[in-house]
This record gives structure tokens, C-alpha cells and sequence, in this order.
């Protein structure tokens, strides 16, 4: 029952939930491909923007999977 026993009950966490910090707004124009690729030379805005794009997805996928676990107001 203790938080340092990492036991998880319905509808209920073992741990003080975070606050929701909100999903990021991706306004790069990339496309998430699930790579983040190199970046070589000058030129590569299109490969940069897709990096941002695949970084936000993922950042907004681990923030829904903290939230469905309850681990995050």
C-alpha cells in the first residue's frame, strides 16, 4: 500500500499523479514516419521537419500512455 511498492488497484495509483503538461502542436509541416533521420548539410528543412514531427507524435503517444495508466492527472 505504500508508494515505494509500485502496486497499482482499480481506478486508483499507488503514486501522487503529475499534472498533464498538454499535447504538443505540431506546426512543423513534417510527416512522422516512425525514423528520425541525419541531418547532413544544408538544405534538409523537409528531413528536419519530418525529425520534429516524429518527436511530437512520440512525445504525445508516451503522454496518452502516462495518462491511460493513471500515472498522470
Amino acid at each position: 500500500t505504500g508508494t515505494t511498492q509500485k502496486l497499482g488497484f482499480f481506478n486508483a495509483t499507488p503514486v501522487v499523479q503529475r499534472t498533464d503538461f498538454g499535447a504538443l502542436t505540431d506546426s512543423s509541416g513534417g510527416t512522422a514516419d516512425g525514423t528520425v533521420a541525419a541531418v547532413v548539410g544544408s538544405g534538409a528543412d523537409g528531413t528536419i521537419n519530418d525529425n520534429f514531427a516524429e518527436c511530437a507524435t512520440n512525445i504525445n503517444a508516451i503522454r496518452t500512455v502516462l495518462r491511460d495508466l493513471g500515472l498522470m492527472a
